[in-house]
């Protein structure tokens, strides 16, 4: 893609792309999608009931409606674009398994997310630990909540997260090697697979949609 790029467009209007053969650019891509499925999760308003200040305490009836329904500070069209950037995110690690032979895109971005929940889930444990306040109304509870429920409860990307944050809580040290993925790096050569004809997300991307609405996932 690089060097396709490099034949015919100048170097400053290519320079932000991700050259995946490379190291660095493999962990910005991965990362990336990764962020892009924890929007939901990484925005303030989540925690947030709609119109709710920063000192105002819920009733137990709006509590109910945040908590079981999800019904938060987040506007629709926010709440739309976080479904979107989740499904772009999920099509793009299809298509580097389309693309590219060499390493398990699929596994990596599992290992990713699921590594960068458990850090978030870590890092809010000691912040409360601390009495550190982090952003209005996110408590360790409720971030757990979100993160449990990213994707479908069966899924094997939703088991890798649960998987990830529990060997968090069996451990005392937070940062242990349990929080890296640096191994899954070590030894890979990446190659252009032989492909006939051109990649297709179209059918893919309503399927997205629908599995990344966390309307949907809360209530599996």
């Amino acid at each position: 893609m690089i060097s396709m790029l490099s034949n015919y467009y100048p170097e400053k209007a290519w320079a932000h792309v991700p050259d995946v053969l490379t190291v660095d650019g493999r962990i910005g891509l991965i990362t990336l999608c990764s962020f892009g499925v924890l929007c939901n999760v990484l925005d303030f308003d989540t925690y947030r009931f709609p119109g709710q200040r920063r000192d105002e305490k819920l009733s137990p009836k709006k509590r109910e409606k945040l908590v079981a329904h999800d019904y938060n500070a987040m506007t629709p069209r926010d709440r739309l674009h976080c479904m979107r950037t989740r499904a772009l995110a999920l099509d793009l690690v299809c298509w580097l398994d389309w693309k590219y032979e060499g390493l398990d895109w699929s596994e990596l971005f599992g290992c990713t997310v699921g590594q960068h929940c458990a850090a978030l889930y870590a890092y809010k444990a000691k912040a409360e630990a601390q009495d550190i306040e982090g952003a209005p109304h996110c408590t360790l509870k409720a971030i757990a909540t979100q993160l449990a429920g990213i994707f479908y409860v069966e899924s094997s990307l939703q088991r890798d997260i649960n998987r990830a944050i529990q060997d968090v809580l069996d451990e005392v040290d937070t940062e242990d090697k349990s929080l890296s993925v640096d191994n899954i790096w070590d030894s890979v050569t990446l190659s252009e697979k032989d492909q006939d004809g051109e990649y297709d997300s179209s059918y893919l991307m309503d399927i997205y949609m629908i599995i990344t609405d966390t309307r949907v996932t809360r209530s599996c």
